[in-house]
């Protein structure tokens, strides 16, 4: 299941801190990004009829319902379908021909290789 944009962000809050009421995150948010509480409410409602949120009472308590880890492999496993044939060498090829990395990084990526190469 993908979230949205603002979806993602109340994920990323509920899993960085737990578990909390929808008032609190409301009131953050209104805080940090200038959102207005109905907004929060109405994204929070969205993320609960997915199923990435549930919700408990008494106190609209939320909690995520994915994993952050497997949120990330569905919204790639989307991405290499729509943008690169199905192919997870594309997809890779692109993000590396596409960054800059250490020499720390790109010795940990063949490292990865080696160990991938090793389990086969």
């Amino acid at each position: 299941m993908l979230a949205s944009d603002s979806e993602l962000k109340v994920l990323t809050y509920l899993w960085k801190c737990g578990s909390c009421k929808a008032s609190h995150i409301s009131k953050v948010f209104e805080e940090e990004i200038g959102w207005a509480p109905n907004t929060t409410y109405t994204i929070i409602r969205r993320a609960i009829k997915k199923g990435l949120i549930t919700r408990s009472d008494p106190g609209f308590i939320c909690t995520p319902n994915v994993k952050q880890e497997d949120l990330q492999a569905s919204s790639i496993n989307e991405l290499r379908k729509n943008l690169f044939d199905n192919s997870p060498f594309q997809l890779v090829k692109s993000l590396i021909s596409n960054n800059d990395f250490s020499d720390e990084e790109i010795n940990e990526l063949y490292s990865l290789i080696d160990k991938e190469k090793r389990s086969k």
